[in-house]
């Protein structure tokens, strides 16, 4: 069996962002990038389900420029077997339908795969369609927002949320599967996972190796940051209260 995760280069969450002076793009000098969380969460699902079966055959891809190899040896360091970078400078400005025509021709060439987990949602973007799109160009199946999935025979049981609740639903392999937040934690890589990686390979693969014409469908007119919250007041009294209600807040 083999599984593909797709995890999208994302800046740290916990970074504090500003943006360049003409508002097209943020300041990227020094900043940090990571895994985005609902990759890392399918990502552990897949080594999950190698933990019961080591006979699973894991392999990672993202797209970005050639210092995203940091990010895949630290796949390959948790225990994935096989990494790859699609190596293309400006990836954050391409479109979900043109990074759902790229990873359809990676799969085309380098697959089949049984299982592939893309996240749910890009964070740096938030877009959500790469999963709907992809399943439409490899035509096959698909389920979105799952926080688990387990193995059984050719099959996959996986849970999701729903607004009633939660749903259970057992789908035939081969399949894509959008992953949600989990309830489990992740885990880290520790040293004899570290030495191994370096042992593992590490492929870069030109983008125009894929014959995918590159397109910007969508265009970026203008970035700004949200409006920044008002600080706290102290009121010193419940007449001050009531003025403030009445007077600023309208009430």
């Amino acid at each position: 069996m083999r599984i593909l995760n797709i995890f999208k280069r994302v800046p740290d969450t916990y970074a504090e962002i500003s943006l360049n002076s003409d508002n097209l793009d943020i300041n990227k000098e020094g900043l940090n990038y990571v895994i985005d969380p609902y990759g890392e969460y399918g990502m552990e699902t897949a080594l999950r389900m190698k933990d019961n079966d080591n006979s699973i055959e894991l392999n990672v891809l993202t797209i970005g420029p050639e210092n995203s190899s940091e990010l895949l040896r630290n796949a390959l360091a948790l225990g994935f077997d096989n990494s790859y970078l699609i190596k293309y400078e400006n990836y954050d400005r391409l479109s979900p339908l043109t990074l759902s025509k790229i990873y359809a021709s990676f799969i085309q060439k380098y697959g089949p795969f049984d299982i592939i987990f893309v996240p749910k949602v890009d964070i740096d973007t938030n877009f959500s369609s790469i999963c709907g799109y992809l399943a439409g160009f490899l035509n096959i199946k698909f389920i979105t927002n799952i926080s688990t999935a387990q193995l059984d025979g050719d099959y996959v049981i996986v849970e999701r949320e729903i607004e009633i609740g939660k749903e259970k639903l057992k789908v035939k392999m081969p399949v894509i599967l959008s992953h949600d937040k989990a309830p489990y934690e992740i885990r880290l890589a520790n040293l004899k996972g570290i030495m191994a990686a370096k042992r593992k390979p590490l492929n870069v693969i030109d983008i125009s190796e894929l014959g995918v014409d590159i397109q910007e469908h969508l265009i970026r007119v203008k970035l700004s940051l949200p409006p920044q919250r008002a600080g706290v007041k102290f009121l010193s009294s419940v007449d001050e209260l009531i003025r403030v209600l009445k007077e600023e807040i309208k009430i």
